[in-house]
């Protein structure tokens, strides 16, 4: 059983990045083609010792029915030549990108064993990306999820991560106008989107198989009938109705086209056939001159009605191609407008939640300022009170110690006159001691 975790880290793709791997997915996955294939190309960013992963570039290598094929020592040569390539820019390869059309994103088990490949000592935070165009019909969806092994040392092939990630939104025309172009290309059987490194290199992998002729090698079909534009990819239906115009007249042209050489080939037959007779005829001569104008006559005649048939056949046809045209006309007129009108009304919702969101925003911030205002009265008043607190305190303190040091110095003022009685006393005391000593020497002398 698959241990599968979800991961804390998130991965920041950039919209070239993005740009790059969904353009190479919908080349060779869409609607409009009888055979949708795989594709495998490498992913290229940068990795710091936080864990933030940032995905700058990817780089479209393979296409095929079915890649199962092994991540040999041919892609690790590919991928070293890669790196030394962006090695100016400090980029590396730092995962790969795989798609299975119609199979959903799910990581199988061949993924995971090619990703030992990729995921090792020297890359060992590498990551897959796993896509399924059909999942980009969904709302919400990109159509991918991203996966890396726990414990690729052991080969442990059971336990897996589930990597969230971020996509860096568009700010510039530059990408606008590429959605643009992909939107002129996408209704072809086989739009060139984007280049694989097969296309732009002389040296790729002996072991890249099943890939299918260059694309100049075929020959473009016919756009997509108008009845399969309702299941096409919803995000390029709009851009695909406004070019159905010149693709019908186009069509048109050819259908014409085709008819008109097809009365020269079967007029050219005719007058073929009308030489041979007459040739034949100059070869009877001698049988009969008259029976030979004829047979002459028979044929022209024969030839004229084949013609004027021809001709009506071909305005009866014209006229049904029209009608059709018509038809086609009023059909993509009548998509075209419901897709103006339901983008109409998307744009005005979406204008009128921004401009509610603006007024939001600001009576917010008119309420934000009136709290600022409001703070700020009540710190100015906060540090009035506090000036005049300050100013009691300073002066009761003042009070205070004034008091108590005019009480202290009537102390020792106090103190100082009983000292100085206390000194007196000692003096006459002394005094008094000392006539008392002569009083009792002095009597001591007469005994």
């Amino acid at each position: 059983m698959n241990d599968v975790k979800l991961d804390d880290e998130q991965i920041y793709i950039t919209k070239e990045a993005f740009r790059n791997m969904i353009t190479h997915v919908l080349r060779f996955g869409h609607d409009s083609l009888e055979t949708n294939y795989e594709v495998i190309g490498f992913c290229l960013g940068r990795q710091d010792e936080d864990g933030k992963t940032q995905l700058i570039n990817a780089i479209p290598v393979s296409h095929g029915k079915g890649i199962q094929i092994s991540i040999s020592q041919s892609y690790i040569d590919l991928i070293i030549k890669i790196e030394e390539s962006y090695k100016e820019q400090d980029i590396k390869v730092i995962g790969w990108y795989i798609s299975h059309p119609s199979n959903g994103v799910e990581w199988n088990e061949q993924d995971r064993k090619n990703h030992l490949s990729i995921q090792n000592n020297k890359k060992p935070k590498a990551f897959s990306i796993v896509f399924d165009h059909k999942l980009l019909k969904k709302e919400n969806n990109f159509g991918f999820k991203i996966y890396r092994l726990l414990d690729y040392k052991k080969g442990d092939l059971n336990r897996f991560k589930l990597i969230d990630f971020k996509i860096e939104e568009p700010k510039t025309m530059d990408y606008f106008k590429w959605v643009k172009k992909f939107a002129e290309d996408f209704h072809k059987s086989n739009p060139i989107l984007i280049n694989e490194i097969r296309e732009v290199s002389e040296t790729i992998p002996n072991d890249l198989q099943e890939i299918p002729a260059p694309i100049e090698d075929f020959e473009e079909k016919e756009s997509l009938p108008l009845e399969r534009l309702k299941s096409s990819n919803t995000e390029f239906i709009n851009k695909i109705n406004t070019f159905i115009y010149g693709d019908i007249k186009n069509w048109m042209q050819n259908i014409d086209q085709i008819t008109l050489d097809g009365s020269d080939k079967l007029l050219k037959l005719i007058l073929e056939i009308n030489g041979s007779i007459s040739s034949g005829m100059n070869n009877l001569r001698n049988w009969s001159k008259q029976e030979i104008i004829s047979l002459t006559d028979r044929v022209k005649e024969t030839a004229k009605d084949l013609i004027n048939k021809n001709i009506d056949d071909q305005k009866d046809f014209i006229s049904q191609i029209k009608k059709k045209q018509e038809k086609l006309e009023e059909e993509a007129i009548r998509i075209i407008n419901e897709q103006s009108k339901n983008n109409t009304e998307f744009i005005k919702a979406k204008i009128g939640s921004f401009h509610e969101k603006i007024d939001d925003l600001k009576t917010n911030q008119i309420k934000v300022k009136a709290d600022i205002n409001n703070i700020g009265a009540r710190i100015l008043k906060t540090k009035n009170k506090m000036d005049i607190i300050t100013k009691t305190i300073s002066n009761k303190l003042k009070e205070i110690i004034d008091n108590k040091r005019n009480e202290n110095i009537n102390k020792l003022n106090s103190m100082n006159t009983k000292i100085n009685k206390f000194d007196k006393e000692v003096l006459e005391i002394n005094e008094k001691v000392k006539d008392l000593e002569n009083s009792i020497s002095s009597s001591l002398k007469k005994i």
